[in-house]
C-alpha cells in the first residue's frame, strides 16, 4: 500500500473543484515511481489516504469546494481506505452511510510508555522521571509531542532536524504555543490576525487569565469569555478565527460533562496558565499574585526564562525580601532554567538555598520537600556548588548526615527536624559524653535481621540506612550479600550507600561489579557514588 497525506497545508496548493476521488490520486503519483505502476495501484484501490487534522480543515476550508472534496473522501463512494486523524468528533461524519466507520482514541502515554521511550532515547529512566515530575511536568508526558520536547530539554539531545533543543522550561513550553505558526498549520484569516499581534501566545495569555479568574474556580474558560478579554484589543471577526484555531491546538481539551458545559474548555495542564501568564508579564515588574505559590507553582521560573538575561533576572531576585523566596520557589527558577542559567549563577541559587538549612522552621521543611524531589544528578550539581557550605561551615557533622540523607533520599522534613534536635541534643551533653556510644550486639543482630529478611523494602531501607551510619568494617560482608541478592531497586541502592559510608576498601570488588552488572539504574548510580566516597576520604 501507497499512503497519500492530506492536510491544510498540502490542500491550500491544490485545485479539487469537480475533481474524483480517482482522479485526484493519480495526480499524486510520487516522482520515484513510475507513471504505469501508479495508475496500476491507483486502479486496484492500493492507495491509502491519510488525512491529516481534519479539525483544522473543517476550520479552514468550511464552505468551499475543498471541504466538500475532504467530506466526500471520507464519506466513501470509492475503493481507497482512509485513515483522518482529529482533535474532536466533525458533526455528521459517516452520516451517508456509504462505508464503515472505526472511532479510535488515543489514550494518553502511561508511566511505562514514558519510561520505555525515554529509555530508548538512551536516559536513566528513574533520574529522568524525578527531573519531569520535579518540574511539575509529570501530566505534560503523556502527550507524546510533549515527552519528546522534554526529553530533548533534560538528557540535552534532539529527537527532531527541524526544531532545536529547548534550554528550559520556557522554550519547551513555548515551542509548543508557536507549533501551529512554525508548522503552517494557521489559515490566512490567522495569519492575517498574527501581523497585527493577534498570535498564539496572546491568545494563551488571555485563555490563562479566563482560567484562573473562572468563578467556577475550576480552571475552565468559555469561548465567549476568551472572545471578549481580546475583543477589547483587536477585531472581533479576527479574534474569533483565532479562537477557534487556539481550540484546535494540543494545549486545550474540551470540557466533557453536561449540556449546560457546551463551549468550555481547560487549558491541557495547569503548566499553560503559569506559562501564559508569565507571557503576559515578561515586558512587567512581577504582581504580587506572581508569588503566591499556592496559586501559580512554576511562573516565575517560566518568567526568569523569557527573560533576555536570565542570570540577571535570577540575581535581581535574590536581592529581595526572602520571605518572598520560599525554596520551592527558587528550586523551581533553578530546575526549569539550568540550561540557561551560568555556573556563577547556578552556583549562588544553591549556596542561597543551602542557608535556608539554617532559617526557620517553616523555612526549613520547604527546603527538605523541594529538595527531595530533585534528580540524584541535579542534587549532586547543587552539592558540588555549594548547597552544604553554608551550613557546612558552622555544623559540619549536621552537615555530613544531611548529604547523607539527601543521598539516599530519605530527606523529608520529618527527618530533617529530627536531625536537627539530635545534633541540638548532642551539644547540650557534657563534653565527656559527646562521643555517640557504639550500638550494642542486639540492635546490630536486629538491624541485620531486618536487612536480610523484613517483610517490605521500606523496612530492609531502612535498616540499610542505619547501618551505614553504625556499621563497621567486618559487617562489609553481610552487606555485599544483601546488595547482590535482594530483589528491591531501592533496598540494593541503600545497602551500596551504606557501604559508601563505612567507607571500607574491602566493599570496593563488590561495588564495582554492582556498577558494572546490577539492573537497577538507580543501583549502579548508588554504587557509583559509593565508590566516590571511599576513593575520597
Amino acid at each position: 500500500m501507497l499512503c497519500i497525506v492530506l492536510d491544510n497545508r498540502v490542500l491550500r496548493h491544490r485545485d479539487v473543484g469537480g475533481v474524483t476521488v480517482k482522479e485526484f490520486a493519480k495526480s499524486e503519483r510520487y516522482s520515484e515511481i513510475d507513471l504505469p505502476l501508479w495508475k496500476s495501484r491507483v486502479k486496484h484501490g492500493k492507495i491509502v489516504f491519510l488525512v491529516d487534522g481534519l479539525n483544522e480543515l473543517e476550520r479552514e476550508f468550511s464552505g468551499t469546494s475543498t471541504w466538500t472534496f475532504v467530506r466526500r473522501l471520507i464519506d466513501g463512494g470509492h475503493d481507497f481506505p482512509v485513515l483522518t486523524t482529529s482533535r474532536y468528533d466533525v458533526e455528521d461524519l459517516g452520516l451517508a452511510n456509504l462505508r464503515d466507520i472505526v472511532n479510535l482514541t488515543l489514550s494518553p502515554l502511561d508511566e511505562n510508555a514514558i519510561k520505555n521511550y525515554i529509555s530508548a532515547r538512551g536516559g536513566l529512566k528513574s533520574d529522568t522521571i524525578a527531573a519531569i515530575k520535579a518540574s511539575g511536568m509529570i501530566g505534560v508526558a503523556s502527550n507524546p509531542f510533549m515527552l519528546s520536547l522534554l526529553t530533548d530539554w533534560l538528557l540535552g539531545t534532539q529527537s527532531s532536524e527541524q526544531r532545536q533543543i529547548p534550554r528550559s522550561r520556557s522554550e519547551l513550553l513555548l515551542e509548543t504555543v508557536v507549533r501551529p505558526k512554525v508548522q503552517n498549520r494557521l489559515g490566512a484569516l490567522e495569519k492575517a490576525a498574527e501581523r497585527h499581534g493577534l498570535g498564539m501566545e496572546s491568545t494563551l495569555c488571555a485563555a490563562a487569565i479566563a482560567a484562573i479568574t473562572s468563578s467556577t474556580k475550576d480552571a475552565n474558560f468559555s469561548t465567549v469569555d476568551l472572545e471578549a478579554l481580546l475583543g477589547r484589543v483587536w477585531n472581533g471577526d479576527e479574534v474569533a478565527h483565532v479562537v477557534r484555531a487556539f481550540i484546535d491546538t494540543q494545549m486545550v481539551l474540551p470540557v466533557l460533562s453536561d449540556q449546560e458545559a457546551e463551549g468550555l474548555h481547560t487549558l491541557f495542564h495547569p503548566a499553560f496558565i503559569d506559562f501564559g501568564l508569565a507571557l503576559g508579564w515578561r515586558s512587567v515588574d512581577l504582581p504580587t499574585m506572581a508569588w503566591d505559590l499556592d496559586l501559580l507553582e512554576q511562573c516565575i521560573g517560566d518568567w526568569v526564562g523569557l527573560q533576555s538575561n536570565p542570570d540577571i533576572a535570577v540575581r535581581e531576585l535574590l536581592e529581595l525580601d526572602r520571605t518572598y523566596l520560599r525554596p520551592e520557589l527558587i528550586v523551581d527558577i533553578l530546575l526549569a532554567n539550568r540550561g540557561v542559567l551560568c555556573d556563577e549563577t547556578r552556583a549562588m541559587v544553591w549556596q542561597f538555598l543551602g542557608g535556608c538549612f539554617k532559617g526557620a522552621r517553616a523555612t526549613r521543611d520547604s527546603l527538605a520537600v523541594a529538595l527531595n524531589k530533585l534528580p540524584a544528578s541535579l542534587l549532586a550539581e547543587g552539592v558540588q556548588q555549594g548547597l552544604l557550605r553554608p551550613l557546612g561551615h558552622d555544623n559540619p557533622e549536621l552537615a555530613d548526615k544531611i548529604l547523607f540523607a539527601l543521598r539516599s533520599e530519605s530527606m523529608n522534613a520529618e527527618s530533617l527536624q529530627q536531625m536537627r534536635r539530635a545534633d541540638l541534643r548532642k551539644k547540650k551533653l557534657p563534653s565527656r559524653d559527646k562521643r555517640q556510644p557504639d550500638p550494642d550486639d542486639s540492635l546490630l543482630l536486629q538491624r541485620f535481621e531486618e536487612l536480610q529478611s523484613g517483610a517490605t523494602p521500606h523496612v530492609r531501607r531502612n535498616a540499610a540506612n542505619w547501618l551505614g551510619f553504625n556499621g563497621a568494617p567486618e559487617h562489609i560482608a553481610q552487606l555485599t550479600t544483601v546488595m547482590r541478592s535482594d530483589p528491591d531497586d531501592s533496598v540494593r541502592g541503600a545497602t551500596a550507600i551504606a557501604l559508601g559510608n563505612i567507607g571500607s576498601s574491602e566493599a570496593l570488588p563488590a561495588l564495582v561489579e554492582c556498577l558494572h552488572s546490577d539492573a537497577g539504574d538507580d543501583v549502579r548510580g548508588s554504587a557509583a557514588n559509593a565508590l566516590g566516597r571511599i576513593g575520597s576520604p
